[in-house]
């Protein structure tokens, strides 16, 4: 049967509909994903059973052939899957509103047009549904500034999912002291996309006036959990000038957020990444590199979109002092994995792989040889590494770093190699 994690074990919350996933791909030029259930329009509210039952009708049509929304998606696997239902609902995204005081450029009226929840969700109900640490991601919209936002996300944390994670994207305009109350728990997670280095250019991307402020408030959740913080920085046409990736750099410095990381990403809507965006994102990050800023990351639209005949690494060498005979260690199991593993077999048929996990023995896989971040530590002390994951990089990153693994040990910035 065809199926995946999400249409499995996760459900999205959208302003405008469920959806099962919020995976984008391109197929033959054209862009799929954001695969719907419904629309507001067929709902009142939302339980246990009506996710079930949309499921269902999707996962049907998928193996009956008159579904082809997920057809090219690297997700779908034909495999022995559980029935549905049979296991605990472990992501939840919460993007149920057009609520946001931003009108970002790249950005659409489906999430800055001001409209509130259309649909109620029973989570009295769902919670049995749920499992106890379920990973939430809150969107929108801007979750913070939705009326209900604190008990909401206090009665999911405390009442719901008690070993909860959440992730947070919010711009930081609005600080949040549920936020901060969670953050100081290690339970939360913040990302958030500045996408510029002063106020004029931050006016032009982002649609609203507000840098100083939006970096107060990352200064004011970075005291209070260091290892909480990502900042986000998407290329567009406005704001990619050396002016710009230097100016926003200094603010990092100055409101002492050098130990967060920084993703830098592109347009998701773009089908390949091109050579200019390539060169400007390297550009980029050599400007943190010489601020000795050290946790840098490209998304995963940088790899998904590159050419399939060419390898992206992240590195702070350049290509010609890596060494392949060294091995590669990438943290991570997930489809990122799969992806860097195809790329650098390719360029280096016969380099070593490792995989690395906190519980490698939990993952049975008997064509990989998986160990955990102490033996790398320890045992693998001149292998390269390469972050698997960009969804869990920043726990990746602390991962590394609570066992002393040098950062100059991480493959991490952009290079293509044919």
């Amino acid at each position: 049967m065809k199926s995946c994690k999400y249409i499995q074990t996760a459900i999205y919350f959208a302003p405008d509909e469920l959806r099962v996933c919020c995976q984008r791909f391109h197929v033959d030029g054209v862009l799929k994903g954001d695969v719907s259930l419904t629309d507001v329009k067929a709902l009142d509210f939302v339980d246990s059973a009506t996710i079930l039952s949309l499921k269902q009708k999707l996962l049907t049509g998928i193996n009956a052939g008159t579904d082809k929304r997920c057809d090219g998606c690297q997700y779908l696997v034909d495999q022995d899957w559980s029935p549905l239902g049979s296991q605990k609902i472990d992501l939840i995204s919460i993007e149920d509103h057009s609520l946001c005081n931003m009108k970002c450029d790249y950005c659409s009226p489906t999430y800055y047009g001001g409209v509130p929840p259309q649909y109620e969700i029973d989570w009295l109900e769902l919670a049995s549904s749920i499992s106890h640490d379920c990973y939430f991601a809150w969107g929108g919209g801007e979750p913070t500034i939705r009326r209900d936002f604190d008990s909401l996300f206090d009665h999911l944390a405390t009442k719901i999912s008690k070993h909860s994670y959440h992730k947070i994207f919010t711009n930081c305009l609005t600080f949040s002291p549920s936020l901060e109350k969670y953050l100081s728990e290690g339970r939360v997670q913040i990302i958030t996309s500045v996408d510029a280095g002063d106020e004029e250019t931050f006016r032009k991307v982002r649609g609203a006036p507000g840098i100083q402020k939006v970096f107060r408030n990352l200064k004011r959740y970075n005291e209070v959990n260091p290892n909480g913080i990502t900042i986000k920085y998407i290329l567009t046409s406005e704001n990619s000038d050396i002016s710009n990736l230097e100016k926003f750099t200094k603010l990092i410095i100055e409101n002492g957020l050098s130990n967060c990381p920084i993703l830098i990403s592109t347009d998701f809507k773009k089908e390949l990444v091109s050579i200019k965006e390539i060169n400007i994102a390297v550009e980029f990050y050599n400007v943190l590199k010489k601020a000795k800023i050290g946790k840098i990351i490209y998304d995963d639209h940088f790899v998904k979109r590159s050419p399939r005949d060419r390898i992206i690494i992240s590195s702070e060498s350049q290509v010609q002092n890596i060494n392949p005979g060294a091995g590669f260690a990438i943290c991570g199991t997930g489809y990122h994995s799969d992806l860097l593993t195809s790329r650098i077999k390719s360029r280096f048929p016969s380099a070593h792989l490792l995989y690395v996990e906190t519980n490698a023995n939990k993952i049975n896989d008997p064509k990989r040889k998986i160990i955990t971040y102490e033996e790398l530590s320890e045992s693998f002390s001149d292998v390269n590494i390469l972050i698997g994951s960009t969804t869990f990089a920043n726990e990746i990153l602390n991962r590394l770093e609570s066992h002393n693994i040098d950062f100059d040990r991480i493959i991490s910035e952009l290079v293509f190699l044919k």
